[in-house]
């Protein structure tokens, strides 16, 4: 489960509480701040701050992240050099339908003698881009019939699934955004707490941990961060 930081800071007991029904607890940032928008000072105090604090909470070391909206791709590969050096061991910040160059495999990304796997979110290739349902608007827009064959295509990747809070809070605050975003925000929502149910009755999840170093098992792509600038990428 990925924690941002101001809230576990707030509410230290649904952390514990997570922790305790058997959920992996994990780095969101502390203020959901979008990667590409931090200087690298920013997003390593912003991450070391929550790892810090999630840590403090339930007594063992966090090892996994994700960027706020997604927001690591291949043009901000130095956010690596952050969590390599914070001690991170996974991240899942990539969703290939919002950056089509980083591609759908994991990737094992190395800075100095040290390492990280990235595990993009899944998605299924169409022709001009890629289609995802495996998760917030995207689980919420699509019928559940959708999710259970798109689940059967994906055979050569992880197949991840992640949820909002606000993907199923019908109280959650409605704030003045464009017709476009509230849509994106609210479709559908009355009926996801039902199709999660059915997803988690006819499906068996384990936590990254658990599975990441089968994944580096594997023959995957490797991306060296640049030892020498903290902004350079010299391979990818």
């Amino acid at each position: 489960m990925f924690f941002v930081g101001w809230i576990a800071e707030k509410y230290p007991n649904l952390v514990l509480l997570a922790a305790s029904k058997g959920h992996e607890i994990a780095v969101h940032g502390y203020y959901h701040r979008n990667a590409s928008n931090q200087s690298y000072k920013d997003f390593y105090e912003d991450i070391a701050r929550t790892k810090s604090l999630l840590e403090s909470i339930i007594g063992k070391q966090v090892y996994g992240f994700r960027a706020p909206s997604f927001s690591i791709d291949n043009r901000n590969l130095w956010t690596y050099k952050a969590l390599i050096n914070l001690g991170f061991k996974y991240s899942s910040s990539v969703h290939p339908a919002k950056y089509k160059a980083f591609g759908i495999q994991p990737k094992i990304i190395r800075y100095g003698n040290k390492e990280i796997v990235e595990i993009p979110l899944p998605v299924l290739p169409f022709p001009l881009t890629f289609l995802s349902c495996f998760g917030g608007g995207y689980f919420r827009l699509f019928p559940l019939w959708w999710f259970n064959l798109a689940k059967k295509l994906i055979t050569n990747e992880p197949l991840t699934f992640y949820i909002h809070p606000r993907d199923i809070d019908l109280k959650h605050p409605y704030l003045n955004v464009s017709l476009i975003r509230r849509f994106k925000s609210l479709v559908n929502i009355k009926n996801t707490s039902q199709k999660i149910e059915s997803v988690l009755s006819q499906n068996d999840f384990v936590p990254f941990c658990e599975i990441i170093y089968e994944i580096m098992k594997g023959d995957l792509e490797q991306v060296v961060v640049s030892n020498e600038q903290e902004k350079q990428i010299t391979e990818f």
